[in-house]
């Protein structure tokens, strides 16, 4: 997502889509090496997309009931 400082303040409650374009994009969830207030979900911040740290990447989720597919076949 684009990043736009006063985004959440004008924008819907229910699913709010970002703006199409921008400088800078959105990052979220802290890291390692953030403070323990910026460690969580809700923490938003920006960065230049072609910024490379060891402390940016993304997380991959599911749903706590999901099951996860079998991914090695059963030995025969």
């Amino acid at each position: 997502d684009w990043h736009q400082a006063e985004f959440y303040i004008f924008s819907s409650k229910a699913n709010p889509v970002g703006p199409e374009k921008g400088q800078y994009k959105v990052i979220r969830g802290g890291n390692w090496r953030n403070d323990a207030q910026d460690v969580n979900m809700v923490y938003r911040n920006a960065t230049i997309p072609s910024i490379r740290k060891k402390t940016l990447g993304f997380r991959c989720a599911q749903s706590a009931g999901a099951t996860a597919p079998n991914e090695y076949p059963t030995p025969h």
